[in-house]
């Protein structure tokens, strides 16, 4: 037992602070692209901000996995244990790499379809926040269609990119410019991406524990 818990509740446990200060770190992100012409301490200190929640979501990482390694059963299987983790940790990693590049790149002013994958984001990011918290008591049905949503906002993500790529480079005639921003806007892309994986990993889960 740990601290009144069995190993499993702690996983469990700890799987839901993971997801919930990515969700939290996605807020933040939102906040950063909707106010990129507040100036670079503004924008430093967001990105700060981004990268520490990044650092606390390795922490989660790194104590399910001490966990784990000092458990010789566990109730869901380690694999599972092991790929649900590395989709959660990819997501906010993903999400500081966005940021990063944006302080790197010294935007300061926002696009709107940046705006709208942050909003994206954001919606998958709160939807995973349940559907983690569904594995405590699968109701496979029930998750089934918070999965269906992120699938939907998935696919929306994926025409945006479409989208604002052909208008970057009808609209933005500097290379230099239209690169960052290609960059910018398909690793945000990429995020929405890693937010259906973690959504399906989830599912398979409550589909072996229903």
């Amino acid at each position: 037992m740990l601290f009144g818990q069995t190993r499993d509740d702690k996983i469990q446990e700890l799987f839901e602070q993971h997801i919930m200060n990515t969700a939290l770190c996605a807020e933040q992100l939102q906040t950063l692209f909707l106010n990129l012409s507040a100036g670079p301490d503004f924008i430093g200190s967001m990105v700060q901000k981004i990268v520490e929640m990044e650092h606390t979501g390795d922490d989660f990482r790194e104590e399910i996995h001490l966990i784990v390694d000092k458990t010789f059963i566990t109730r869901l299987h380690k694999d599972d244990i092991d790929r649900l983790v590395h989709e959660l940790d990819r997501v906010i990693d993903l999400i500081k790499k966005v940021v990063l590049y944006a302080k790197a790149y010294h935007v300061t002013e926002s696009r709107a379809e940046a705006v709208d994958f942050c909003r994206i984001i954001l919606e998958q990011t709160k939807l995973l926040v349940t559907l983690v918290e569904g594995l405590r008591k699968p109701d496979v049905l029930r998750l089934r269609e918070q999965v269906s949503r992120i699938e939907d906002l998935e696919q929306e993500a994926d025409l945006l990119l479409n989208t604002s790529l052909g208008t970057l480079f009808e609209t933005v005639s500097d290379a230099k410019t239209i690169l960052e921003w290609q960059s910018l806007l398909e690793k945000l892309e990429e995020v929405t991406d890693s937010c259906h994986h973690v959504a399906s990993i989830a599912v398979s889960i409550a589909r072996k524990e229903s």
